[in-house]
C-alpha cells in the first residue's frame, strides 16, 4: 500500500513538473510575443507561478535552455543538454497546440449543430410566417367582400 501511494506521489509531482514547465514555457512565448521583457518577475506574474517556484532546479534549467532566454553565443555550438530542453519545449508546444486544436474542432462541431438546428428553426418560422399571412390576406378579403 504504502509503495501504491509513493508511485501515486511520484507520478503527482511529475505532472506538477510538467505542467509548472508548461505554465512557464506559455509565459515566456506570449511576453515574448507582447514584446514585454523576460524577466523571472515577469515570466512568474505571466505564468502564475511564485518566484520562489521560479528557482526551483527543473525550471531554473529550462529557463537557462530555452532559446529566447539563452545568452550564449550562436557560433558556440549546441550542447546536448540544450537540445534537450530545446526537444522539451516543442513537445511542450505540440501538445498545447494538439489541444488547442480540439477544442477548435470541438467548438466548431458545436457551432455546426447550433447552425443547424437555427436553420431549422427558420424555415418552421417562415412556414409559419407564410400560413399566417395567407390567413390574414384571407381575413382581409373577408371583410372587403362583407362591406
Amino acid at each position: 500500500m504504502t509503495q501504491n501511494k509513493k508511485t501515486n506521489l511520484s507520478q503527482y509531482q511529475e505532472d506538477l513538473k510538467h505542467k509548472n514547465l508548461e505554465k512557464n514555457y506559455r509565459a515566456i512565448n506570449e511576453l515574448h510575443q507582447k514584446h514585454l521583457p523576460l524577466s523571472v518577475t515577469s515570466i512568474a506574474y505571466e505564468s502564475g507561478l511564485s518566484r520562489q517556484a521560479m528557482y526551483k532546479p527543473y525550471i531554473k534549467t529550462f529557463m537557462q535552455n530555452h532559446p529566447l532566454l539563452s545568452e550564449k553565443n550562436s557560433d558556440e555550438p549546441e550542447t546536448v543538454e540544450s537540445l534537450k530542453a530545446n526537444i522539451q519545449a516543442l513537445k511542450i508546444q505540440i501538445e498545447n497546440l494538439e489541444k488547442q486544436k480540439t477544442e477548435i474542432l470541438n467548438k466548431k462541431k458545436e457551432l455546426n449543430a447550433e447552425n443547424q438546428k437555427l436553420h431549422e428553426q427558420l424555415s418552421q418560422l417562415s412556414e409559419k410566417y407564410s400560413i399566417l399571412l395567407g390567413q390574414y390576406i384571407t381575413d382581409i378579403e373577408k371583410k372587403v367582400i362583407k362591406f
